[in-house]
């Protein structure tokens, strides 16, 4: 089904005045039409004529740097963008900083500690709803804390601590509905751990593990509506499992293998507006559509695109609000902007070098706020460097 005329002129109209609009009312109105005025129109069918709203609010300028104890290994912006999660080596705890959105300023002074580990922490998240974040740590643990504003009397206090895994807690993901946490480890396992406060009798146990990978998993991602769960590991695989809590029968099945790949996965990530999936070799991206098939009991996939630009070993990645663009940083220094995705020709995406680290220390963690208005990195330099 096709977008409807006067819908295109909605549309045509926003674009008109994008130049005029806030980053949050950019990110407003794309929500707003593929969310509610459209919901009948397919996804990606809308998305490609809202891309001109985000297309020119990439950020590039450097607003904030800081120093921490360690080498940062996780960061994560809230929901709501007011505040930034952070790991880093050498430190017990995960530390929340508050962001200035009146003066675009991240406030340097520590707002919260999140305490509860016995060693380093190497993973955080941010829950769909901003009101508790996970830490995964080297003592193989997953703790959640509460970070509710309407409940004062348990704010950064621990709610679970999950002694889930063997090894190293490695990577965490909230479902996007929010009622499962995912945890990937050394242990080569995947946990699931049911959140949802509705289910009495599985509310705060691991509700499902996953062990067909061969070696450490370094990374895990849900799709856009939570029906699948990618997960990549050392063994050069990437195993996609239906993570669908509502289809009993099938919940927790592997539905996907890819395993040609010569390198180890270091970072995996599902778009945000569909379902492509970024798989980051150690020295390589590549882009794949995901395709349900068989009355949707399997999927298949299509290598699409090819992404390069790194001259060393890739460690993270993440996707730009739009899904138009994939960001990326390596241990070449570089963090690389790669895109537009949905203009790529002959399978290779456009790639330049936004952000050039002046130190010799690799980049380990990127994150995106939601409507794009903040842009994070961190790594071996010990510094958070916020963009905006």
């Amino acid at each position: 089904m096709e977008p409807n005329e006067q819908t295109t002129k909605n549309i045509n109209f926003f674009v008109k005045l994008k130049k005029f609009s806030s980053y949050c009312i950019l990110s407003s109105l794309t929500k707003y039409f593929l969310f509610t005025q459209v919901q009948k129109i397919k996804r990606r069918q809308i998305h490609k004529l809202i891309l001109e709203l985000q297309r020119e609010i990439i950020p590039q300028t450097k607003i904030k740097s800081f120093t921490l104890p360690g080498i940062i290994r996780s960061i994560a912006f809230s929901p709501c963008e007011k505040y930034l999660l952070v790991a880093c080596d050498n430190s017990n705890k995960a530390f929340i900083y508050n962001i200035d959105m009146e003066n675009r300023q991240l406030v340097d002074e520590v707002f919260l500690e999140l305490t509860g580990h016995t060693n380093m922490i190497k993973s955080v998240a941010y829950s769909p709803a901003g009101d508790i974040v996970a830490t995964g740590s080297r003592d193989c643990t997953v703790i959640i804390h509460c970070v509710s504003n309407s409940n004062i009397e348990n704010y950064g206090k621990q709610i679970f601590k999950f002694p889930s895994h063997t090894d190293w807690v490695r990577t965490l993901t909230f479902s996007p509905c929010g009622k499962n946490l995912a945890s990937g480890s050394h242990d080569k396992t995947v946990k699931i751990h049911c959140l949802d406060k509705t289910n009495i009798n599985l509310y705060g146990i691991v509700i499902k593990s996953f062990t067909d990978h061969t070696d450490f998993v370094i990374s895990i991602s849900y799709n856009l509506n939570g029906k699948f769960l990618a997960t990549g590991s050392v063994d050069r695989s990437v195993l996609i499992y239906n993570s669908n809590h509502e289809d009993t029968e099938n919940f927790g099945k592997m539905l996907l293998k890819i395993d040609k790949f010569s390198d180890g996965v270091s970072n995996l990530k599902f778009s945000p507006v569909d379902d492509s999936l970024v798989i980051i070799l150690w020295n390589d991206i590549k882009f794949f559509e995901i395709f349900e098939v068989n009355n949707n009991k399997d999927l298949t996939y299509n290598h699409s695109l090819n992404a390069k630009g790194h001259t060393s070993y890739i460690s993270a990645v993440c996707f730009s609000p739009n899904g138009n663009y994939i960001i990326s940083g390596g241990c070449d220094n570089n963090i690389i902007m790669h895109g537009p995705i949905y203009e790529a020709e002959n399978r290779e995406v456009k790639a330049s070098i936004i952000f050039k680290n002046d130190s010799i220390k690799s980049i380990r963690a990127l994150s995106y706020s939601a409507s794009g208005s903040f842009f994070a990195s961190g790594g071996d330099e010990k510094k958070i460097n916020l963009y905006a």
